[in-house]
């Protein structure tokens, strides 16, 4: 479906930007004397983040914010729960940023994403307007005003801010797919194609591109095109049954039911998806059938 669609666009708007992996604390990264001067501290806690063990700098920011609420310090701490995957606990972090200096650039981008990401739009733009008064070139608060402004059902507006995305940062293959998929759901495959292809010149291996380029070609009929393009981003499963669901929202029963049997045949366990989409695909043409 629409709300669907747009769910998705928002996932994989927003994937590359607020993703995280928790790490494994160690002995070298994360034993400091209780006393220890706080530079000292945060500088034990920034050494354990260069070597990727977030919870061990999460814990020494932490301490060091104990004896000193440093604005720079809430921020390394939002950053390194980040990483390890605490969302809510890091804009908690940045919320602490911004009530001591309301203009910082980095939290208000942090939390203007991750607003967008949950779908709290009102909030999410607050946020990311704020941005851009004291940062007006900041590529990705355009980007994800542009995710904003489509979940909002407004493609013209999202389309302007992903153009504005693109110019500020042309090399990025997120914003032209983005715009791709807002022409996509305006109805408009040519742009939307050709905006698509331009992110995958970018980045040949950005699946979110793969993914919605094959649903254009779905769109017009070119299911094989679909197929070989959705299986260099997906699963066979997943293919099968994305483009199998898609055949049968757009009428093609016969290309849906041998998709959608394929997805079901190709299932080690019981695909809910595929199997509820084929019965009633084969329930419409025993309607049809009788009908006619």
């Amino acid at each position: 479906t629409l709300n669907m669609t747009r769910t998705s666009l928002l996932t994989l708007c927003l994937t590359l930007l607020l993703g995280g992996c928790a790490s494994t604390p160690t002995k070298e990264t994360s034993v400091i004397s209780e006393d220890a001067p706080v530079d000292k501290i945060v500088a034990k806690a920034d050494e354990a983040a260069v070597h990727g063990d977030y919870l061990a700098a999460s814990t020494l920011y932490r301490h060091a914010l104990k004896v000193e609420p440093d604005v720079d310090t809430w921020y390394r701490l939002g950053m390194a729960l980040i990483m390890l995957n605490e969302k809510q606990q890091a804009m908690w972090a940045f919320s602490n940023v911004l009530a001591q200096e309301p203009e910082h650039v980095g939290a208000l981008q942090r939390v203007g994403l991750y607003l967008t990401s949950k779908g709290e739009v009102e909030k999410a733009r607050e946020y990311l307007d704020r941005l851009l008064a004291v940062d007006p070139d900041n590529w990705r608060a355009h980007n994800a005003l542009g995710v904003v402004a489509d979940l909002e059902g407004e493609p013209v507006e999202a389309a302007a801010y992903y153009r504005s995305a693109i110019d500020l940062n042309p090399d990025s293959a997120m914003p032209w797919n983005n715009l791709g998929y807002s022409l996509y759901l305006a109805e408009n495959l040519v742009g939307a194609e050709e905006n698509m292809s331009k992110a995958l010149s970018l980045d040949p291996d950005y699946s979110a591109a793969k993914r919605n380029l094959s649903l254009i070609f779905a769109r017009q009929g070119l299911y094989a095109e679909a197929l070989k393009m959705m299986l260099t981003a997906e699963s066979k499963i997943t293919a099968y049954t994305d483009i199998g669901v898609l055949a049968f929202k757009l009428g093609d029963y016969d290309q849906a039911e041998l998709l959608l049997a394929e997805a079901v045949r190709v299932s080690p366990t019981y695909n809910a998806v595929a199997s509820r989409n084929l019965a009633a695909v084969r329930e419409r043409v025993r309607t049809i059938a009788s009908n006619g």
